[in-house]
């Protein structure tokens, strides 16, 4: 029998593994994430599986990597962070747009402007 690896969006490769019969354990991800996604399962038969799992092996098998987006920490000093006008959020997924919505500002001050540190980059 053999396992066929699916990168299912990914790329990269990973070698098939013949001469398999009976009990087979998935092995760690070899495939890139596309952007904004990380590994999070195998797929066999439909069913998610972990690294590590066993699989019974009774014919050709393929094997599909299952990603999901990656979230993001989103800190707001001064406010809040929100989609759209939604309730407030403290992760993001990549190309989510957020909405930034001051707090009061301190007694005879106004909001001059948003500061925005991603990735240790002001």
């Amino acid at each position: 029998m053999q396992n066929f690896f699916a990168a299912n969006g990914g790329t990269g490769t990973m070698a098939d593994v013949t001469g398999i019969s009976g009990k087979y354990t998935l092995p760690a991800n070899g495939f890139t994430a596309p952007a904004g996604k990380q590994f999070k399962a195998w797929s066999v038969g439909g069913v998610e599986k972990v690294v590590g799992d066993k699989i019974t092996v009774t014919a050709n098998t393929t094997v599909t990597a299952v990603w999901e987006a990656v979230e993001y920490n989103v800190t707001v000093t001064g406010g809040t962070a929100s989609v759209g006008a939604g309730t407030p959020i403290t992760k993001a997924t990549m190309g989510t747009t957020v909405t930034l919505t001051a707090g009061a500002a301190p007694s005879g001050k106004v909001f001059d402007k948003w500061e925005v540190v991603s990735g240790g980059i002001t």
